[in-house]
């Protein structure tokens, strides 16, 4: 870089209006037979920057001249050092920093800036302008609402693309939600897929018509999961978790019909068992034990060390898939539904209610499953629950 465009670079990017300092301004241009701090770089890369002078001056912005010449050397070597590995003219790199700057909010001097590669900066820059997405409404909102949105865009970016969708998907999720007056903030690289997905699946205000089927919810599988719901809310035999009150066994035995004979108890329950539970089913060896009386013989057996292995098999064969149905068909004609981030903001959920009972959706992968169908407390306000962490209502409330 010769001694006059060096000169140049010092007026528009370090002195920037403040009072000529002959020390610095010497150090940058040089004098005879000492060359200046510049001169290392090429008279093609003084011309880009200054073409861009004023575009770069927001993050050439220090207090004072050094800090000006520090951020300004500082910059003019990455350029050097980054953009052949980037395949950009010196123009394409000024064009691009200044995008990136401009659009996430950033003062960077370089792209460099793990984990985020040149590489990876590059192609959101250009994906970004390919479809013009700096001007859509909701990129700029998200931009504004979050810090550094520049990484969240490149974490949702590695969430799109190990989910085998298209990384711009990033940015459709955030117009949807702007479009939709949408908690914008809601979106980030744990809640991005599924997002997306509810979306098409079930957007804002419209009418649901139930689940297809149950997904893997908590329990890794499908099956699984519908056998562990079914021991937990119908039976509270549930492996690991005690149900939070018993009065819900009770409902699901009067939904579901289940019939219990006073026979069928002695015969598959140890003498200290049935003597515990035996006042509440009727004389008759054929009468089935009264759904009013399910909560007293179910704590018994929970008292008494859980169901006995035989008579847990004939309940779970004899209503097991009924349970799993009835869920189901509730899920047609939802109350109340709405998409919520759960509690820890780690996943998009999906609420809804049909009289008592609650009923718990979410994507995996990519398909929407019932995860899980149950009777809460009775004191529980369902209308409310959920409602603080709502990103948007399905179903009018």
């Amino acid at each position: 870089m010769d001694a006059a465009r060096a000169g140049t670079l010092y007026t528009k990017l370090i002195q920037q209006g403040s009072a000529e300092d002959a020390a610095m301004k010497e150090r940058v241009t040089g004098k005879d037979p000492k060359p200046g701090a510049f001169n290392r770089f090429s008279n093609a890369l003084a011309d880009a920057v200054d073409a861009r002078a004023d575009d770069l001056k927001p993050f050439i912005d220090a207090g004072d001249q050094q800090g000006r010449f520090v951020q300004l050397n500082t910059f003019l070597m990455a350029v050097e050092a980054e953009r052949g590995g980037m395949a950009l003219t010196e123009a394409e790199y000024m064009t691009a920093l200044i995008r990136w700057n401009l659009w996430f909010k950033r003062k960077q001097l370089k792209f460099n800036m793990p984990p985020i590669k040149p590489a990876d900066a590059l192609a959101i820059i250009t994906e970004i302008h390919a479809a013009s997405w700096q001007d859509d409404a909701g990129f700029k909102a998200y931009c504004a609402a979050v810090d550094d949105p520049h990484r969240a865009v490149f974490d949702m970016r590695k969430v799109f693309a190990t989910a085998g969708l298209a990384v711009t998907y990033v940015y459709t999720v955030m117009h949807f939600l702007h479009q939709h007056t949408l908690p914008i903030d809601s979106l980030n690289e744990k809640t991005a897929t599924d997002i997306h997905h509810l979306s098409g699946k079930m957007p804002p205000l419209t009418a649901f018509a139930g689940y297809a089927d149950w997904g893997p919810g908590n329990n890794g599988s499908i099956p699984l999961n519908k056998a562990n719901h079914f021991l937990k809310h119908v039976l509270d035999a549930h492996p690991a978790e005690d149900l939070p009150w018993q009065g819900e066994c009770a409902v699901w035995w009067e939904a579901l019909d289940i019939k219990l004979t006073r026979a069928d108890a002695e015969a598959r329950m140890s003498g200290t068992l049935f003597n515990a539970v035996k006042t509440h089913f009727p004389a008759e060896a054929t009468g089935r034990l009264p759904f009013a009386k399910v909560e007293a013989v179910i704590g018994a057996v929970k008292s008494g060390g859980g169901w006995p292995a035989l008579l847990q098999q004939q309940l779970v064969t004899g209503y097991a898939d009924a349970y799993v149905a009835y869920a189901l068909n509730l899920s047609r004609s939802m109350t109340n539904i709405i998409v919520h981030t759960d509690a820890g903001a780690g996943r998009i959920l999906v609420k809804g209610l049909h009289g008592k009972f609650y009923l718990g959706g979410r994507i995996d992968g990519s398909t929407l499953g019932l995860s899980t169908c149950f009777v809460p407390i009775p004191t529980t306000n369902l209308v409310d629950l959920h409602l603080a962490r709502k990103v948007w209502q399905v179903s009018p409330i």
